[in-house]
């Protein structure tokens, strides 16, 4: 970098000097008087002249020479070091996007294990297909897996970005259930076996598969900066079997998210109830009676296939959340029994489960006719 800016920098200037020769007029050799008359100068002879030129275009063609190899080194030089400095930057410029683009995709993962299950079941329907025998069909999403980045606490996932899902729809319908219960698990070991043979290993450190918190619905296995999970064969009871990637850089996205409903999280682990692998999927936040507010958070586990419930916390005017209870449903009425869960539940609805039948609803404040 120093010598180019020293080339373009530099100014070139070519001083010539020519100091032309005065001409001295001969002498007569002698002094005898000559007659009077009009004086003239002789005209200089055209040898004189000639010799004169010669000297004049000898000096100008050696400036010419002169300055145009100074101008030629000049361009030469800045020709060469530009061409460095474009080929340096197109060299860091491959390194870069080398660097940034991961050798290797969810996409082409997904895509290699598609083909692969469709070698063992080749009648592949359209989308929402009613299936029958060992007919198939494929439904994909934009999901990453859940999965823990390192220094965090919480599982989390992400969408877009190259993530990709893909669910496998299966006919479980005909057939002994040793038949449909033998085609599910068929489908996790197709992807198993595709993974491995990318070059996939087996997650040991997370909470897939883990027996020690009863997680073994899921299997995680991981290559490069890619993580991919799929259902254990063993634990496959109905369609769809899915499967999922993501790149595991990726995850930074949904954690300012994440962190916003650490307030929940914390409450929650009070309980004592908190798992490895539990997830907080924050839903809404609304206001209760006299300054009261409570939050409905979506909880689940990254380690099972099913389950999950919407997790109820509640904040008074000055105090901090906590955590009421996982429900599937709405609750009774009488399931409110203290004034801080009246105040900050009062506008949730409820049902009176002493009138038949008890599915008749309204609110928690009309039922205990609170007053703000």
């Amino acid at each position: 970098m120093d010598e180019e800016s020293n080339d373009q920098d530099q100014e070139l200037h070519v001083h010539v000097h020519h100091k032309e020769e005065k001409e001295e007029p001969e002498l007569p050799k002698t002094f005898e008087p000559q007659p009077i008359e009009p004086e003239f100068t002789p005209a200089p002879t055209k040898k004189r002249r000639i010799k004169k030129w010669m000297f004049i275009v000898v000096a100008v063609i050696l400036v010419i020479a002169i300055a145009a190899g100074a101008v030629a080194y000049y361009l030469v030089n800045k020709k060469t070091t530009t061409t460095n400095k474009t080929s340096n930057s197109s060299s860091n410029s491959k390194t870069t996007i080398n660097t940034a683009v991961s050798s290797l995709q969810p996409t082409v993962v997904v895509k290699t294990v598609r083909d692969y299950v469709k070698t063992k079941y080749p009648q592949v329907m359209p989308e929402g297909s009613k299936l029958t025998a060992e007919q198939i069909y494929f439904k994909d999403s934009n999901e990453a897996p859940f999965w823990m980045l390192a220094g965090e606490k919480y599982y989390i996932n992400y969408s877009g970005d190259g993530a990709v899902g893909l669910n496998i729809y299966y006919n479980w319908t005909s057939g002994g259930d040793d038949i449909v219960l033998a085609r599910a698990k068929s489908f996790s070991n197709f992807i198993i076996d595709s993974l491995t043979s990318q070059g996939f290993k087996k997650s040991t450190s997370s909470v897939y598969g883990n027996s020690k918190y009863g997680n073994e619905s899921n299997l995680a296995y991981t290559k490069d900066d890619v993580i991919c999970v799929t259902g254990s064969p063993g634990a496959i009871l109905s369609p769809p079997v899915s499967f999922s990637c993501g790149q595991i850089s990726k995850y930074t996205k949904n954690l300012p998210s994440y962190k916003e409903i650490a307030p929940y999280i914390t409450a929650y682990s009070k309980t004592e109830k908190m798992l490895d692998g539990d997830i907080f999927i924050f839903q809404e936040l609304k206001d209760g009676m006299n300054g009261y507010q409570n939050a409905t958070v979506s909880l689940g586990n990254a380690g099972v296939m099913v389950g999950g419930a919407m997790g109820l916390f509640y904040k008074t005017p000055s105090g901090d959340w906590t955590f009421f209870g996982g429900i599937q449903q709405i609750l009774p009425c009488t399931s409110y029994n203290t004034k801080d869960l009246q105040y900050a539940f009062a506008y949730e609805n409820c049902f009176d489960s002493s009138k038949t039948p008890n599915t008749d609803t309204g609110n928690v404040a009309s039922y205990y006719k609170l007053q703000p």
